[in-house]
């Protein structure tokens, strides 16, 4: 057997094949890269998407525990004034009244 020709029948096909191997695995390696990339910006949108609700949902609490407006006392304070005058103008119509 002559060892030259088989060398040179099969050298091509191993250089071939290793070549084809490596530029495979260089393929793999660059899509493993942009997967990566991919799931690291879509990590990113989720977590801001996942804020964005949260403060949706604080927002919503804050305003469904904002008091109820209060009822004004402006008549309640129109009432004791009124009152007011009205006992001291009793009060004075009484003291002036015996003394004459």
């Amino acid at each position: 057997m002559d060892w030259g020709k088989l060398l040179t029948a099969t050298l091509p096909a191993i250089i071939t094949g290793g070549t084809a191997l490596v530029l495979n695995n260089q393929a793999v390696q660059k899509a493993k890269g942009e997967a990566n990339l991919i799931k690291e910006e879509s990590d990113k949108a989720y977590a801001i998407a996942m804020q964005q609700a949260k403060n949706l949902r604080d927002l919503k609490q804050i305003n469904k525990a904002s008091p109820e407006k209060e009822k004004s006392k402006l008549p309640l304070y129109i009432g004791l004034g009124v009152g007011g005058v009205v006992v001291l103008g009793v009060i004075i119509f009484a003291v002036t009244r015996n003394k004459s």
